[in-house]
């Protein structure tokens, strides 16, 4: 079976402070009897940064009232490469359906360390009390938070054929890699499916969906059913859950 290439292949960026870790998991650890172990730690690290620390509390406010955008407006460059507001509001919309709206702000213990900010933040929920870790680089942007996981490559692929299917290009290409953004444009993006619709008829449903973990990469394969054909297309993903290739098997 020939594999035709929907996206060609880029080659994979290393960029700072962005390692697995730079990116956490979607859902934060829940606040424990080990808090206040961490607290402490975070307080003999160094003194508290007044700036850093209003920085978090304004972030998470912002979260909060749904200035998604604003929120945005916080992040490095770095991070902004893989998050959009759209991605934010969908992640924080999903947290709350598990721990309610936010009450308040309860603790924030920063510490600076050479180039770098750790901020230990504790957030009160309607349905319970939450702790968060937060890196900011040396001009206090921020390069981490531990619930901003965009998802497994999994969910990831499934929303970007989604996307696709549903005619929101500029969403579908935020799961691009940065390379990749440079090339498609959401007119491209458009063009491209749009091809691939030309020979398949309208598209149906996803069938069925599993990954494919190597040392420097992922990749999904999804089972496509359009209304003239079905078939089972590789979307690969560099270290950094980023999409790297789309392949098709139509000719």
């Amino acid at each position: 079976m020939k594999i035709k290439l929907l996206l060609p292949l880029c080659a994979l960026t290393t960029l700072p402070l962005l390692t697995s870790t730079a990116i956490a998991t979607l859902i934060p650890n829940q606040a424990s009897k080990n808090t206040m172990k961490i607290a402490q730690l975070f307080e003999q690290s160094s003194p508290q940064s007044t700036q850093v620390e209003a920085i978090a509390k304004k972030f998470f406010t912002l979260l909060a009232q749904g200035k998604y955008e604003q929120a945005l407006q916080y992040f490095s460059p770095n991070l902004k490469e893989y998050a959009t507001a759209d991605q934010l509001q969908e992640i924080w919309q999903v947290h709350q359906k598990t721990v309610g709206r936010l009450i308040e702000v309860y603790r924030v213990i920063p510490s600076e360390f050479p180039g770098t900010y750790s901020v230990l933040i504790t957030v009160r929920f309607e349905k319970s009390t939450q702790d968060f870790v937060m890196t900011l680089d040396k001009n206090q942007r921020i390069t981490a938070i531990n619930f901003l996981e965009l998802g497994k490559v999994q969910v990831k692929a499934r929303k970007f054929v989604t996307a696709l299917a549903e005619g929101e290009y500029t969403f579908a290409r935020s799961f691009l890699s940065a390379e990749l953004k440079k090339i498609y444009q959401p007119e491209l993006l458009k063009q491209r499916w749009q091809s691939v619709l030309t020979k398949t008829g309208a598209f149906e449903e996803i069938e069925t969906v599993s990954a494919i973990k190597g040392t420097n990469y992922e990749a999904v394969e999804l089972r496509i059913k359009f209304q003239n054909y079905s078939g089972t297309f590789l979307v690969l993903f560099n270290s950094l859950g980023q999409i790297i290739k789309v392949s098709s098997p139509l000719k």
